[in-house]
């Protein structure tokens, strides 16, 4: 009797936790792309991430170029506009971050959503697609 109302409780454990859960990830996006370098930049790296939960946006670009290009700003452009600038530290690194926990405007990205990352003058330095 006590091994049956164990399982009892183990079920009844799982429907009240498990299964909520499952539900809320079904409708989380986590989506990742390597960016292309240029034919300008051959030698340019980045990468472009975008996750969705239902309470929580977060879009984030980040990109390696030599580091002769320190102190440049670079522009990241979503599906044509411009969303916001990076620096690129003495590394060679710049990164660009929003998060609507923080009260920022996350960009719109969906499935092929295009995101270029330009210099200051407009020349491609890395894209790709979602």
């Amino acid at each position: 009797m006590t091994r049956e109302i164990s399982l009892f409780l183990q079920l009844l454990f799982l429907v009240a936790f498990a299964i909520p859960a499952t539900t809320s990830l079904a409708n989380a996006l986590d989506l990742k792309i390597n960016l292309v370098a240029s034919t300008t930049f051959p030698n340019a790296k980045g990468a472009a991430k975008f996750r969705d939960r239902s309470n929580q946006q977060e879009f984030q670009v980040e990109a390696e170029v030599s580091r002769r290009f320190a102190g440049s700003v670079f522009t990241v452009c979503v599906n044509g506009q411009p969303v916001g600038g990076m620096v690129v530290d003495a590394f060679g690194k710049a990164r660009l971050s929003f998060d609507s926990k923080l009260g920022q405007t996350v960009p719109a990205i969906q499935a092929g959503s295009l995101v270029e990352v330009k210099t200051a003058t407009g020349v491609l330095v890395l894209s790709g697609r979602f």
